[in-house]
């Protein structure tokens, strides 16, 4: 069967030279005059292939992209444009675009990114079957690193699983915390219950507390309805407190309520409600270090800190970073439409001499990022600082730099001394002769320091 693909140009010349070409080619061919017409039949013509100009009256070529990634998100598209600068192909790669063409552009070059379209929509294909086929991994298998530092987590997580204890899970930002409280429900006895995600840190104290305890109607102004609140909503299941530091203190009191008698109460109400839910919490910031501080509840800490769940930054654990790159690029590949590519060595041993401020987030962005700018097939790592050239031979490096502060130094003690050489090795404490040996090496003359 012939591959379908749309055309999508507001130049009528520009379609039909399109289609003939492409119809010789052995592609069956719909063409469309505006984004507006080809959305109305993207369902009917299904193409495995779109061809789109960014530049169009009405919707844009961007805007299109957008729906028909959403629409049909194994579509691939090349977009078009006579405007092709970096920053236009960047913004429809981040889109979902597979690649870009720039106007007047050779027409064996639009064949060759077609061809390349079509096949990695079918090795798109195959991906999700596949995925269909294996289904959803293992929950630990779900956290990429063998390191000593990740083995001794995934341990911890196996044995806390079960059971029905609070877990405090701590780290710096980016390095994972909610994906240890999703293993740790998922391999609970709760597994089939609810997990409800609150960010403690991204609410207002008072928009918090009607997000955890539920409010009833006219508790406030807007209250026009009952609502359960999160920890309700996890009835039965885990609620994952992420930044439980930024709680203020009467909400700390209150969540204290909840872990000690399983109760709550919604605001507004007078009457309490029993709950059955598991806490799981996490902070990037030391509790114990804010509860000497007064800025936290000590008894709270001691009931949301049973278990601690500890993880490393990415720095000292960076023998996990080329799994995590294999990782990332595998899952971004198939994310962004891309083929699958290999990492060389040399960007490999980039990305684990960085540091990671960010931690695992960083690396994953970074990894995005690249894709995005690399060449399809390749891998190029972009966003990172470039290394300072280091020589590879010390002495050589050594004697270099000992070399240029030589120059300095007599430079500006013959500029001192106005070129007098006797003058200067009396400063320099050195013998006449030896100084005059050391600015032949140099190549410094010092008549040119002479005052007239």
């Amino acid at each position: 069967m012939s591959a379908r693909l749309l055309v999508v140009d507001d130049e009528d010349r520009m379609r039909r030279l399109l289609q003939m070409e492409l119809e010789e080619e052995g592609y069956a061919v719909e063409t469309a005059g505006s984004a507006e017409e080809a959305l109305a039949q993207l369902d009917a013509a299904s193409p495995d292939l779109v061809l789109t100009d960014l530049r169009m009256p009405g919707a844009n070529g961007l805007e299109f992209l957008r729906a028909v990634k959403s629409a049909a998100p194994e579509t691939q598209v090349i977009v078009m444009t006579a405007y092709g600068t970096v920053e236009t192909a960047v913004e429809a790669m981040k889109a979902g675009a597979f690649d870009y063409v720039q106007k007047p552009f050779d027409l064996d070059e639009v064949k060759v990114k077609i061809a390349r379209g079509l096949q990695l929509a079918r090795l798109a294909a195959e991906n999700k079957l596949l995925k269909e086929e294996l289904g959803p991994p293992p929950a630990l298998e779900a956290i990429v690193g063998e390191s000593e530092p990740m083995r001794r987590v995934k341990e911890l997580i196996g044995r806390v699983a079960p059971t029905t204890t609070t877990v405090l899970i701590t780290g710096e930002s980016g390095t994972g915390k909610e994906l240890v409280a999703r293993a740790v429900h998922a391999m609970s006895p709760r597994a089939d219950g609810p997990f409800v995600v609150v960010n403690c840190g991204a609410l207002a104290e008072t928009l918090l507390e009607s997000e955890l305890f539920g409010h009833v109607r006219g508790a406030f102004t807007g209250a026009v309805r009952d609502e359960r609140g999160k920890l309700r909503a996890a009835d039965g299941g885990t609620v994952f407190l992420d930044e439980v530091s930024s709680m203020s203190p009467g909400l700390q009191t209150k969540l204290l309520r909840v872990l000690q008698t399983r109760d709550l109460q919604p605001v507004g109400s007078e009457r309490t409600v029993k709950v059955d839910v598991r806490v799981l919490a996490a902070t990037n910031r030391a509790l114990d270090e804010m509860v000497a501080a007064g800025e936290f509840r000590e008894d709270l800490f001691w009931r949301l800190n049973v278990v601690n769940v500890a993880l490393p930054p990415l720095r000292e654990r960076a023998a996990d970073v080329p799994l995590l790159v294999k990782h990332f690029v595998r899952e971004r590949c198939a994310h962004l439409g891309r083929p699958p590519c290999d990492v060389s060595a040399d960007e490999l041993n980039r990305m684990m001499a960085y540091s990671w401020p960010g931690n695992v987030r960083e690396l994953e962005n970074v990894i995005e990022r690249s894709l995005v700018l690399s060449q399809p097939g390749s891998f190029k790592v972009f966003g990172l600082p470039e290394a300072p050239a280091v020589a590879e031979n010390y002495p050589e490096a050594r004697a270099e730099a000992l070399r240029r502060f030589d120059e300095r130094y007599f430079s500006a003690l013959l500029s001192r001394c106005g070129g007098n050489v006797a003058a200067a090795a009396r400063e320099a404490g050195i013998d006449r002769k030896n100084l005059y040996v050391k600015l032949n090496e140099l190549g410094i003359d010092p008549n040119a320091f002479r005052r007239s």
